[in-house]
């Protein structure tokens, strides 16, 4: 069962959050890397003119920067819009939010942010069991600040898997490509390169939120990176990653399988093709096609793929 994120910090409260924060870096003053790193569409967009329009900005950032990235936002003629600290039990600590720059144009043009928080000392994906807080809890007192010095976080083990956030970090510390996040201080930003690009797009590639656009940037980003150009006598497999990015990707699945569950787990295959079909409201089905002719027409090879998968296969 997934557990629910929990909003520490919220409804444009963005002292609050600077206040969190500060008080998780006070036990962090994590200087893993001299800029944070832009990801998702974004980056994409940077590396790929023709990528589609996009105007969000997904960045990975240490908690210091992610406070000055606010206090910067808060200082300019922007005004927020949105802004929450959420914590994601097993997944992490993200803030998620919007606001409006005035500087882009004269109409009140609104840039979406979501700043996933990295430690190398807290473990941000476990906050301490007998302190989780719900965000109604936060809210009971009055300045709240009781409530906020009991957020806190174990610290990292080092037997524990790193966190993939704190992976890309550290591939990306010697990368020379750069942004600018629209702030008018010129706050740099680190692009990620292509290949942690596609790695973070595979990891969600299995849950059907916006698939159809997931899947259209996935073989564009595979692209370009060659990853489609292989002999079709090859036996069918992923495409050929360094071992760092593959553990990227494995890390990174097992942490959208706790912040989303894990895909299809809910569907029971032990029933008839009419039982399975009368499900459609659970396995999103949106039309039925009779199918006995697509494995032929899709195989890979000579044969359709299911043949060889085939349990008593000789």
């Amino acid at each position: 069962m997934v557990a629910k994120p929990r909003i520490l910090a919220r409804d444009n409260d963005a002292e609050t959050i600077v206040t969190i924060l500060e008080k998780i870096n006070d036990k962090d003053s994590t200087s893993i890397i001299d800029y944070p790193v832009l990801i998702g569409s974004c980056a994409a967009k940077w590396h790929i003119p023709s990528f589609r329009d996009i105007n969000d900005w997904d960045l990975i950032a240490t908690i210091s920067q992610s406070i000055s990235i606010i206090n910067e936002i808060k200082t300019s003629k922007k005004t927020f819009k949105n802004i929450k600290l959420v914590y994601y039990p097993g997944g992490g600590l993200k803030i998620i939010g919007e606001f409006i720059d005035r500087y882009i144009s004269k109409d009140e043009s609104s840039i979406i942010f979501d700043i996933e928080l990295v430690s190398d000392k807290m473990n941000l994906k476990k906050m301490k069991s007998n302190e989780v807080l719900d965000y109604d809890e936060i809210g009971n007192n009055d300045d709240g600040f009781f409530e906020i010095d009991k957020i806190d976080f174990e610290r990292i083990d080092d037997t524990q898997p790193k966190a993939s956030g704190l992976m890309i970090l550290k591939l990306c510390c010697n990368v020379k490509d750069k942004i600018l996040f629209p702030l008018p201080s010129n706050f740099s930003c680190i692009v990620a390169p292509l290949n942690i690009l596609e790695a973070l797009k595979t990891s969600h590639i299995y849950w059907p939120t916006d698939f159809h656009k997931n899947i259209a940037d996935l073989h564009l980003l595979r692209d370009k990176l060659n990853y489609r150009d292989m002999s079709i006598t090859r036996p069918l497999c992923n495409p050929q990653r360094d071992e760092l990015i593959e553990l990227l990707l494995k890390t990174r699945i097992k942490e959208t399988e706790n912040i989303r569950g894990i895909p299809g787990a809910h569907i029971n295959l032990n029933m008839t093709n009419e039982e399975f079909l009368d499900n459609n409201d659970n396995l999103f089905v949106q039309r039925r096609i009779l199918h006995d002719d697509i494995h032929e027409r899709v195989k890979y090879g000579d044969h359709p793929i299911y043949e060889s998968l085939k349990e008593d296969k000789v």
